[in-house]
């Protein structure tokens, strides 16, 4: 939460910028055609990602079983759980699967990557952005998908120039993962 706070903030800073220049960040109004390609891109990095984390614990559980089953929680305990229509889980969506998301791309692709871009270049950039964006996301045990993830819409982002078809993306993914989770 306090991340969030942290880049809503830094994002408010450079909301006083003219309109011009927000225009220029969100970038063109995706077709409806891109709008369903971000859709499935979505599901296909979400897959991904599954399949990723099953590579690093089976990586992980070759060298020390019980580090792997305590990294990745594969034993049994007991978690709080909330109704699906609960006031927490309403909270819980909202931050994860509105603001995060919105915040998130506003911030990496639309201020930190061309900021970077100009001295260093795209490609440099992109890994630049996607190294932060991954150390940012240090709680969840998915690193090498979230660095592809973050990666991957650095280079829609380039294609697109629509920070609007990669916040879609980011959106879908992240409710994708809490259907996923619950």
């Amino acid at each position: 939460g306090g991340m969030y706070l942290l880049l809503f903030i830094l994002c408010v800073q450079y909301s006083k910028l003219n309109r011009s220049d927000i225009s220029q960040i969100f970038g063109i109004k995706p077709k409806p055609i891109f709008i369903l390609m971000a859709i499935c891109w979505a599901f296909v990095m979400f897959m991904f990602t599954m399949g990723d984390n099953a590579i690093e614990a089976w990586l992980l559980s070759q060298f020390n079983k019980e580090i792997a089953y305590h990294f990745w929680n594969f034993h049994d305990n007991s978690i709080t759980t909330y109704p699906f229509f609960s006031p927490q889980i309403a909270a819980y969506l909202f931050i994860t699967v509105g603001v995060g998301p919105i915040v998130e791309e506003f911030f990496f692709r639309g201020l930190l990557l061309p900021a970077f871009s100009i001295k260093r270049g795209f490609h440099a950039s992109a890994i630049i952005s996607s190294v932060l964006f991954t150390a940012m996301h240090f709680s969840t045990h998915y690193y090498l998908s979230t660095f592809v993830f973050s990666i991957s819409l650095c280079y829609i982002f380039l294609v697109s120039r629509s920070l609007i078809t990669c916040a879609i993306i980011h959106v879908v993914f992240n409710f994708v993962a809490f259907l996923h989770q619950n």
